[in-house]
């Protein structure tokens, strides 16, 4: 009898399974009106000012797995906070400050989207690297370290900028970080991996899973506030079991929640002995 929580376990033990995605590597789908029309208006905002915008993160992931994306990510090589400020004046939205150091704004627009009855939301955020490329890599998984130049959001050709090989993963169907740093440096990305995963159906990379494993301790670094909303946003999901199962797994659970070590301890006697 295999240990259910032998710590050489992996992902595929726990019925974690993977879709089918079209990939698109270097087309990017056709965006419905109103964020279009919102991103054209933001190229022209950004190109009267001499900044450099790019369409990053999960919406910039969402449009190579062919999926729509309902909040749009945005990069500038500017004061994001102000730029949000003066691009919410020119469209008559509503502009909120973020509250971090990055240089950070967002603009609420009055356009409803379609597919979740909500207002379009566009984040803008300054560049955190010198580069775009480095900006890209101290992203958390590969599939979200891509960008599209905001300026060629009219060009159904627009290629990804791909430093950290991103497309490849996404054809693959799997999970990889950006650097051995990447879970050491934030560790609620353990539970964004997780929830990804069960998101879009991805597996977790040997790599990832070992790096999981590694830093579980470190869980409870985060503020409780943070971990609890990672965690709610997994539980909302159709796939989540399988994945909290990984979780207990991995003792990433254990850490959240001390008391199940002791339930966690008797599992595991009562496998040895049925082993046995």
């Amino acid at each position: 009898m295999k240990p259910a929580h032998d710590n050489q376990a992996r992902p595929s033990d726990y019925g974690l399974q993977s879709t089918d995605y079209g990939l698109r590597t270097t087309e990017m789908r056709s965006l419905p009106d109103n964020p279009a029309t919102l991103l054209r208006n933001l190229a022209a905002c950004c190109a009267a000012r001499g900044v450099s915008a790019w369409l990053v993160g999960g919406a910039a992931r969402d449009l190579a797995l062919g999926l729509m994306p309902h909040d749009l990510d945005v990069t500038v090589d500017a004061n994001g906070l102000e730029l949000a400020r003066q691009f919410a004046d020119m469209i008559d939205a509503s502009f909120v400050p973020l509250k971090d150091e990055r240089g950070a704004g967002r603009v609420v627009t009055r356009s409803i989207d379609a597919a979740t009855g909500a207002r379009l939301v566009l984040d803008l955020v300054q560049l955190q690297a010198p580069t775009l490329e480095e900006d890209l890599r101290l992203r958390d998984f590969t599939i979200n370290a891509l960008a599209l130049p905001i300026a060629d959001q009219a060009d159904q050709a627009a290629a990804f900028i791909d430093p950290c090989g991103g497309l490849p993963d996404i054809a693959a169907r799997r999970l990889r970080p950006c650097s051995p740093a990447s879970l050491p440096n934030d560790p609620l990305r353990i539970l964004r991996a997780v929830r990804f995963g069960a998101a879009l159906g991805f597996a977790v990379t040997p790599e990832l899973d070992q790096a999981i494993r590694q830093y579980a301790p470190r869980i409870t670094h985060p503020a409780a506030e943070r971990v609890r909303d990672e965690l709610l946003k997994l539980l909302h999901l159709p796939n989540a079991a399988p994945w909290l199962r990984y979780l207990d797994a991995t003792r990433v659970l254990t850490q959240i929640f001390p008391e199940l070590e002791q339930n966690q301890l008797n599992i595991d006697a009562s496998i040895k002995f049925d082993a046995s």
